[in-house]
């Protein structure tokens, strides 16, 4: 399958902490539990298709500074191709997560720098988008310059909002409405993640709607069909951030292949091969380990 790609890159620092609230410390020695890497949605969605056989072109905005060139390096690494990969930011994304181990919840600080703020030539895009078989724009404002063109050229457009608390989220309503494949998170939901889909599945034309549950699992909804939900597979003390994104490109990827049902057991075997390594884009699991640890996995 060939994907186009657009989201956000930058370095991500994680940190794992005992739990939460974080306890004060003058000093903590948390021995290896201190990571950094070139992270960001786009990024990990991209290097997880491309890992998984897919063909990627992958657009992102990044700086001139010591962390775009950092990005760059691990663009290279991963096999993506870098011609969409634009220096157009005061300084490059940054974000600090705060982990808490084992499995457990997350503290996320972004720094978006001016992201938001820039634009990119979407037309220059539309060759790359015309010979896709899906335009995967995930929720940040460069990518949404994109959408017109992707419904244009009748590209399914699949994206993930990640942890949204209100499903009339107005920055991010357009990626919903016009998304055929709509990821996002629980964290973000206050009331129960069943009435949160119930509204998503009135309000877009999305084919499939899936809510991640963390260590509970996922949620879906597939159109014409009731909601229903299916088990994680967990792996103990592992960092988790990242999880999302694999799951997702994990889903792009098998989702054709197979049901919904069925492409997420391999999405959630996928995602949880590839969290045992910390690396942002090393560590990805092939089709056949997948197939395996399905195979030993209690679904």
């Amino acid at each position: 399958m060939k994907l186009f790609v657009s989201g956000l890159t930058g370095v991500e620092t994680t940190l794992a902490v005992r739990g939460f609230p974080v306890t004060y410390y003058p000093v903590d020695y948390p021995f290896f539990g201190i990571n950094a890497e070139v992270a960001g949605s786009g990024f990990r969605t991209a290097c997880g298709s491309l890992a998984l056989g897919d063909s990627v072109e992958f657009l992102t905005l990044i700086g001139d500074d010591v962390n775009g060139a950092r990005v760059l390096s691990a663009v290279g690494k991963a096999g993506l191709s870098d011609r969409f990969v634009y220096k157009k930011l005061k300084n490059t994304v940054e974000s600090v997560v705060l982990q808490e181990v084992p499995f457990g919840r997350r503290q996320v600080y972004c720094d978006l720098k001016d992201a938001q703020e820039q634009t990119i030539d979407a037309e220059a895009h539309r060759a790359a988008i015309a010979d896709s078989d899906m335009c995967v724009l995930l929720n940040v404002n460069f990518s949404r310059r994109l959408i017109p063109i992707a419904r244009e050229l009748n590209k399914p457009i699949a994206t993930d909002v990640q942890a949204i608390s209100d499903a009339n989220d107005t920055f991010n309503a357009e990626f919903m409405e016009n998304s055929d494949i709509l990821f996002l998170s629980d964290e973000g939901i206050s009331t129960s993640p069943k009435s949160f889909l119930e509204k998503l599945a009135a309000k877009t034309q999305a084919k499939i709607i899936v809510i991640g549950l963390g260590e509970d699992g996922v949620m879906y909804w597939e159109r014409g069909n009731e909601i229903r939900t299916l088990k994680a597979v967990i792996e103990p003390n592992v960092i988790t951030a990242g999880a999302g994104a694999a799951l997702f490109s994990g889903f792009l990827h098998y989702y054709g292949k197979h049901d919904a049902t069925e492409a997420l057991k391999r999405a959630e075997a996928f995602a949880a091969l590839k969290l045992k390594n910390n690396a942002s884009y090393a560590g990805f699991p092939t089709e056949r380990e997948v197939e395996e640890k399905l195979a030993a996995s209690e679904f």
